[in-house]
């Protein structure tokens, strides 16, 4: 925040990349200074000499920030008020090709995706909201940070990424919701299943009655259900999904439950939210309807603008929507005019509705013509419960956190 106030540029970098990887976003972004933590890999098995001029800080200290830098001088900044247009972030993102995008987003890009969310999801300074993403990820910085301080939310982080840790700290505290990945999301209402149909058959009979009515009646989950809500701590008013897509029965479990997942799509370029869906209008099929900045619509592979229910790449073009990756060279495909290409297939109803689909990219055509998307493959084997169940949590979060970092 106190750099965003003296104008200068953020270019944050996951807590657990490599000492290479932290040389390469150095030497693509040239920062004349860097804070970095001394507990983390790339710091222990950096060479000094190759770093900028640095601030080393023990993050986990309970230290205040203002002891530490008493008596210090950021000679090297000339603070000046920022503008809108300003940049304020440049995020290198991973990819699944190639090296990495230079992804320059402005104040402008930053609040106006804020305020836009804030219109469906209604925070208010009495919730409490659980980080478990890093800070480097655009979802977590913006919704998770960002937009939690702008409406007076306590944000509670956790250290460990172990699924009872993070229940144990939503009880604790007595959470109100949460935001994280899909796969978290899957784990949990796997376990809880799981522990569901280990009881007694009276016991699962009563939890299935208690279901049924919350079909229809979804206010009453907390009262009809409270063990399962207890688990949570009791106070949860919705959980947030993004950066994935989420499996349909898990948005079903959750809300058998009487528990709402509203999902969103979005993309680091689009600062990150494009679309949302609200505790009104959540759904397992759909990520909500664009947000009020922005357009959403679906093209064909010829450029044409497709109408309701047709399949399409995906186009945004909006005030939270960056101009332009910081090489010329990355932007050569991936815009038509004011539209930014977002690679994602997907599907508007005729309410808005926004599906996604699949990955442009990641389409295997057969010799016979016919499109396999790999997700779909993927879906199958994650819903036989062989695939999570045969994997470690470590396996796993590693593999989430890369992959969204």
């Amino acid at each position: 925040m106190a750099a965003f106030n003296l104008g200068a540029i953020l270019v944050p970098v996951a807590a657990m990349s490599t000492a290479n990887e932290l040389l390469a976003v150095i030497d693509r972004s040239n920062p004349k200074f860097c804070f970095i933590s001394t507990t983390t890999t790339a710091f222990r098995t950096i060479e000094r000499s190759k770093l900028p001029p640095y601030f080393p800080l023990t993050f986990q200290s309970i230290e205040p920030l203002g002891h530490l830098v008493a008596g210090k001088q950021a000679d090297f900044l000339n603070p000046n008020s920022a503008e809108a247009t300003d940049i304020a972030l440049l995020i290198y993102t991973r990819g699944t090709t190639g090296a990495p995008k230079g992804v320059p987003l402005t104040h402008d890009n930053i609040l106006t995706n804020i305020e836009d969310v804030a219109d469906v999801i209604e925070l208010h300074n009495t919730d409490v909201l659980v980080s478990v993403l890093p800070l480097s990820h655009m979802l977590e910085f913006t919704g998770g940070f960002l937009l939690a301080v702008s409406r007076g939310v306590k944000i509670v982080y956790v250290r460990s990424l172990r699924p009872e840790d993070i229940l144990k700290a939503m009880k604790d505290h007595s959470c109100t919701t949460l935001l994280a990945v899909p796969l978290l999301f899957e784990i949990i209402a796997r376990n809880m299943q799981q522990k569901i149909e280990s009881l007694p058959k009276a016991m699962q009979s009563v939890f299935s009655y208690g279901r049924a009515i919350i079909g229809t009646k979804p206010k009453l989950g907390r009262a009809l259900l409270s063990p399962l809500h207890a688990a949570f701590g009791g106070k949860i008013r919705f959980f947030v999904s993004g950066g994935a897509k989420l499996q349909p029965w898990v948005y079903d479990f959750f809300e058998s439950i009487g528990i709402k997942i509203l999902q969103g799509y979005g993309l680091t370029e689009t600062a990150p939210v494009l679309a949302v869906s609200g505790l009104n209008t959540a759904g397992s099929n759909h990520v909500g309807r664009a947000l009020k900045n922005v357009t959403v619509s679906v093209f064909s592979e010829e450029g044409k603008e497709l109408g309701p229910d047709i399949e399409g790449e995906i186009w945004a073009k909006g005030v939270s929507v960056f101009s332009g990756y910081e090489n010329d060279e990355h932007n050569k495909g991936n815009f038509e005019g004011e539209w930014f290409r977002t690679g994602d297939l997907g599907v508007i109803d005729s309410n808005g509705f926004i599906e996604i689909t699949g990955r442009k990219k990641d389409i295997i055509v057969t010799p016979g013509g016919k499109n396999v998307y790999p997700e779909e493959i993927e879906c199958e084997l994650a819903s036989s419960g062989k695939f999570i169940e045969n994997m470690s949590w470590q396996c796993k979060t590693s593999k989430v956190m890369k992959r969204y970092a």
